[in-house]
């Protein structure tokens, strides 16, 4: 499925029309639809205002994309990904793990947990 596909197929479950996706993305309508029909690529930015907006991940957008490489280099790395997108904690991580190592993921996400781990007993 393209990544048009995918979105029109996201607007589509959320009951949207173009114009108003266009509208709570604020861009114009002739864009959105650019998008959708496979015209034109979003770039990062608009992709991840896109996946907030129906509550998906990006490599959700990407899924089953023949057109598109994978977002990370490996899959143990978007794993990670996803458990950092997931967890609102972790969350602000978010943008930077597409940079780094599955190694160096997974050491800033053992070190947050710890941390969150000390927090929690520091009433």
């Amino acid at each position: 499925m393209s990544i048009g596909n995918k979105l029109k197929e996201l607007r589509e479950a959320a009951g949207y029309n173009k114009r108003e996706v266009a509208e709570k993305l604020d861009m114009p309508y002739t864009t959105y639809n650019n998008y959708e029909t496979g015209a034109r690529e979003a770039g990062s930015e608009t992709l991840k205002k896109i996946a907030n907006l129906y509550g998906v991940s990006i490599d959700y957008i990407f899924e089953n994309d023949t057109q598109s490489s994978a977002y990370y280099l490996d899959r143990e790395t978007a794993e990670m990904a996803q458990e950092i997108y997931e967890n609102p904690e972790l969350r602000i991580l978010f943008d930077a793990s597409r940079k780094v190592s599955k190694e160096d993921l997974q050491l800033v996400v053992d070190m947050v947990k710890r941390l969150k781990k000390e927090d929690d007993y520091i009433d």
